[in-house]
């Protein structure tokens, strides 16, 4: 680089082809991580990419300080961008989605099963009586001796007004 417009240009340039890659990775993870564990891999990422946001400066500044050479701290990005053209090729975006979609239903089939587990230990627990008029809602206190009663006794209104005082 022999002057400043050349500076502008090459890093004008660079910048413009590299920030999209962010967005297209945060994009891809949404489509690849399941729905119960977004937050946790995002989250994740983010705190990866602030921890290691100083590396490829001091890469840089470390070439140019031994080269003198701003160029050859540029073509080490280069260098580092295009190690991941190899994994890139071998992403297959539609199995991706596909092992995802397999084990939300796995993960669903799971917590459906431990529901219906729970559900029962919940039935041996607690005696429910349901009068005639089932459109009502209302639990009577439990007693320590006997199992808890649920006698529906009071419409769903009722208890949604007078929650809401």
């Amino acid at each position: 680089l022999r002057s400043r417009s050349e500076v502008y240009i090459l890093f004008t340039v660079g910048a413009a082809s590299m920030s999209p890659f962010p967005g297209l990775c945060r994009c891809l993870m949404t489509d690849l991580i399941p729905a119960t564990y977004t937050s946790t891999v995002m989250s994740l990422d983010a705190l990866i990419e602030t921890l290691t946001a100083w590396m490829g400066p001091l890469v840089v500044a470390l070439i140019l300080d031994n080269a003198g050479s701003l160029r050859w701290g540029v073509a080490s990005a280069i260098i580092y961008a295009l190690m991941g053209i190899p994994v890139l090729m071998r992403f297959d975006h539609a199995k991706g989605v596909e092992q995802r979609k397999a084990f939300e239903k796995l993960l669903l089939e799971e917590v459906t099963h431990k529901r219906i587990e729970d559900a029962g230990e919940l039935r041996s627990l607690v005696n429910v009586t349901v009068p005639e008029n089932n459109s009502s809602l209302f639990a009577s206190s439990p007693t320590k001796s006997s199992p808890t009663t649920i006698h529906v006794n009071q419409s769903f209104d009722d208890v949604k007004s007078s929650g809401s005082q």
